[in-house]
């Protein structure tokens, strides 16, 4: 165990940025200050608590009387975030003070689990203190004994998720949220309403429902002020959803009974939907409110591909292929398409996806700031030097390119991920905005990676001083990386390449806050690393600078 800090560094322990480390420091420097009978003068840093992860993760072991509590403010107590079991324990109304976050999500004890080696919502939840500086309260009923959620304890809450309301004896009372006029936020998820109004207190700005029953109440409810509703997993039975004036954007993912419930809609309400059968678009085939559309029939692929002509209003659109798929959506009718993704929906144990993208049907989509082709098998690649606007570009795991030179007339481009096709990437020095670039093998289903063997020549990478992320790895053939001149980098990640002997420049570049290093097996750095108590992973400022330490006496 480390030595107590003294106390005058809680201050300064209290303003670094949030690391385990950190905390488990300022931890020991708050014991000693309390042991000394000093004050706990936390105020200068009253600003920076909020960064701090929560303390669950952070203590691994149930402390309520630590006078740490001073600098919680989000509180997890899922039993995965903790070393050992703990016993039900309760907190001081002085502990709780300063926690405006809480998550009680305990989930189903485990099978032959003693009650008392686990803390349940029963026995936590009914006896915590009223908590009046809480403001997100994110809870599982399947637990809780209690029926009340007491939730007059918290007038403060902002935002409130609720689940497994349905495994309680009786059906979620809404009635329970009347104490709670500051709410804006609500959650309900595998909860019955039982046809009853939200009370006339709450005035939500977003309603979330996730396989709710019972909606029959939310007709008549007071949702004035609602600016985004999102309903997954529900039928509406064609029943018209209420007036909502304020109402900004509506989310549907797999929603039945659409047709004839949206019709008291203002016409400048955004929808996006999700659909995971053909069904699911029925209702909305030619409503030009929707502005977002992802289509992912996993349970009937060879169901024909939606028609979106009608869909003048189409920004964005996500369209999953699966090895089954005979024919997929027409596009030339999307002029405003800004975002489109044709990747495939799937990764075959022993193939690639072998339906052809032709990307001949992209011509006119001049308006695209982000294409995404991951894993498809293309055809006429040349096409996408015309999406001169495009900022993002996927190709990762892609068959059929063998030259990159349409690059070279995509100015625009920030973020790009490439194939593990082609020989050649000087095209990349002409990309003055690239900011992030992966250079990896796509995976199959069963875990074997698609190595590159094709590309040796990486010179290129060092020329590139815009880059600030950089993930490259399962290139067989590269000897040697130059990052010398990619002063802007902020993140490196190297993954397994075989051949790798040299990596010039990683202990000069001046942004460097997070590296990844795997450098496999046999590389003759490995057993000189190892003995020194270097691992393959740095993160953050301290442990970047001693890799740099390091490579001042053995370079890479």
């Amino acid at each position: 165990m480390s030595s107590p800090e003294p106390a005058t560094s809680v201050l300064a322990l209290a303003s670094r940025p949030p690391s385990e480390a950190a905390f488990a420091k300022l931890m020991d420097a708050l014991a000693a200050q309390a042991k000394a009978g000093e004050a706990l003068a936390l105020a200068p840093v009253e600003a920076q608590l909020d960064a701090w992860p929560d303390a669950a993760r952070m203590w691994r072991v149930w402390q309520p009387k630590h006078p740490g509590w001073s600098l919680v403010r989000r509180l997890d107590l899922s039993h995965a975030h903790w070393a050992k079991p703990w016993r039900p324990a309760t907190l001081s109304s002085e502990a709780g003070a300063g926690l405006t976050q809480l998550d009680l999500n305990l989930g189903w004890p485990k099978r032959g689990a003693s009650g008392k080696d686990l803390c349940t919502g029963a026995s936590f939840w009914p006896a915590a203190p009223a908590l009046l500086g809480l403001q997100t309260l994110n809870i599982s009923l399947a637990t809780l004994d209690e029926v009340a959620l007491k939730l007059g304890r918290t007038p403060g809450l902002r935002a409130l998720k609720v689940w497994d309301g349905a495994a309680r004896d009786r059906a979620f009372e809404v009635d329970e949220l009347a104490p709670l006029t500051e709410l804006r936020r609500l959650e309900l998820g595998r909860c019955d309403l039982s046809d009853r109004c939200l009370p006339e207190s709450v005035a939500l700005e977003e309603l979330h429902l996730d396989a709710v029953a019972g909606l029959g109440g939310l007709g008549g409810s007071r949702l004035e002020r609602l600016r985004l509703l999102e309903l997954t997993n529900l039928d509406l039975g064609g029943r018209p959803l209420p007036p909502m004036p304020a109402l900004e954007r509506l989310v549907l993912r797999g929603v039945d009974g659409v047709e004839g419930a949206l019709v008291h809609l203002s016409d400048a309400v955004v929808i996006e939907a999700e659909l995971f059968h053909p069904r699911h678009f029925l209702g909305l085939v030619e409503d030009p409110r929707l502005r977002a559309l992802s289509c992912y029939f996993w349970d009937d692929p060879d169901a024909p591909a939606p028609a979106l002509g009608a869909l003048s209003g189409l920004e964005r659109l996500r369209y999953e292929v699966y090895m089954e798929t005979e024919e997929e959506p027409e596009l030339s009718s999307l002029g405003g398409l800004r975002e489109l993704a044709l990747c495939a929906g799937e990764e075959p144990t022993d193939s690639w996806p072998e339906l052809t993208c032709d990307l001949e049907r992209l011509r006119g989509l001049t308006q695209l700031r982000a294409l995404d082709l991951n894993r498809r098998n293309v055809a006429n690649p040349g096409v996408l030097a015309e999406l001169v606007k495009l900022e993002r570009l996927d190709l990762h795991g892609c068959e059929g390119i063998e030259s990159l030179d349409f690059l070279a007339k995509l100015e625009r481009l920030e973020v790009l991920s490439l194939p593990s096709t082609v020989e050649d990437l000087g095209v990349l020095e002409r990309l003055p905005k690239l900011r992030e670039l992966r250079l990896v093998g796509p995976k199959y289903g069963d875990g074997e990676i698609l190595e590159d063997w094709r590309l040796r020549d990486c010179s290129v990478l060092g020329r590139l001083s815009s880059l600030e992320i950089l993930h490259i790895g399962d290139k067989d053939e590269v000897e040697g990386l130059d990052l010398s001149g990619c002063v802007k980098l902020r993140e490196l990640e190297i993954g397994e390449m075989d051949k790798l002997e040299t990596i010039t420049g990683l202990e000069s570049l001046p942004a460097l806050r997070s590296l990844s290093l795997e450098l496999g097996e046999e590389s003759p750095y490995a057993e000189a690393w190892e003995a020194r108590g270097l691992g393959w992973s740095f993160v953050g400022r301290e442990a970047v600078a001693a890799l740099r330490a390091s490579l001042r006496e053995t370079p890479l």
